[in-house]
């Protein structure tokens, strides 16, 4: 065990020498930071999945409550800044999807989360004002700016907790191919706490877990068989009581953290390793605040998650 840390100390401190810092391409109206102002680019319609109620709020304030929910402010100023940015695009993205709806996005966890600047004082507790006083800083510094491609189109700004030590591409997780959402080296992710975790199954529990996909009868220990991966460890197929499912859907199914995950059966049980929090695909957040602690600012880690993208002011859609 202890020779396994000491190679994944070693991996991190070369991987880290070898990671170039990629800026992203500035729009040529101007430097990212010096001429948007995120108080004049409109409104945002959610819809709170809860009530089915759609609440109208100012683009400040729904940057700020987005990233108080998706992000902690342990989280270092340009870790941040990211978020901020890449939750703006986000919106924009889907804002265009949802052009025939009431609303622009939801609070779901297939949009972004939300969280009321009254909530976020609530769980800040006395640092609240301080908090508060930091992140509206943040969003006066970056939250006109977004992400686009070369059509200055803003893109699909995915993001996720962390990755299993390199991220996801969009065409192996949803089918549809994105030249700014290919896999890419996010090594910081393997230090952190949510990195691993395990679940464990009776074939009683497995069976019946699975029960909408698959039929798993018999003897359990023949119900594993071929698996199948993507070059960053994501299951693609899994072959279980000679079905296949995909890795994702068996993650939803049995409510694992990522789709990257090894499987065994011993002792009456299916145990889960699984790697990473999340979809994997775009930024990780984990991954995004060890760069940040690293010295990269926020241009830097965008442009390392999102490729061949620009930075461009939102008034200039």
């Amino acid at each position: 065990m202890k020779r396994k840390y000491l190679f994944v100390a070693l991996f991190l401190l070369i991987s880290t020498v070898c990671i170039p810092l990629i800026s992203l391409g500035k729009d040529a109206a101007g430097t990212p930071g010096g001429s948007a102002d995120v108080d004049t680019l409109g409104q945002v319609h959610m819809l709170d999945c809860d009530s089915g109620a759609v609440i109208k709020l100012s683009l400040r304030d729904y940057l700020f409550g987005v990233t108080a929910a998706e992000m902690s402010m342990s989280n270092g100023d340009e870790a941040l800044k990211a978020q901020i940015i890449a939750s703006h695009t986000f919106t924009l993205y889907r804002t265009a999807e949802n052009a025939d709806k009431k609303y622009d996005i939801t609070n779901s966890t297939d949009d972004q989360a939300y969280k009321s600047r009254s909530d976020a004082r609530r769980d800040w507790g006395e640092r609240a004002d301080e908090y508060c006083l930091r992140l509206d800083s943040l969003i006066d510094e970056v939250g006109g700016y977004i992400i686009a491609d070369d059509d200055r189109r803003p893109i699909l700004a995915a993001y996720h907790a962390v990755s299993a030590g390199r991220t996801e591409s969009a065409e192996v997780m949803w089918g549809s191919d994105y030249s700014y959402l290919q896999p890419v080296d996010s090594v910081g992710d393997l230090l952190s706490p949510d990195y691993l975790s395990e679940r464990s199954f009776t074939p009683a529990e497995l069976a019946e877990k699975l029960s909408d996909e698959v039929k798993l009868t018999g003897d359990a220990a023949k119900w594993l068989g071929d698996i199948s991966r993507s070059s960053s460890g994501t299951v693609t197929k899994i072959s279980l009581g000679g079905q296949s499912l995909s890795g994702s859907r068996v993650r939803s199914l049995l409510g694992l953290r990522s789709a990257v995950f090894e499987v065994t059966y011993a002792d009456g049980t299916f145990n889960f390793k699984v790697q990473g929090y999340g979809h994997c695909v775009g930024m990780s957040q984990y991954g995004a605040n060890y760069l940040a602690g690293l010295g990269s600012d926020y241009r830097e880690i965008l442009g390392w998650y999102y490729t061949d993208c620009k930075l461009i002011s939102a008034e200039r859609l």
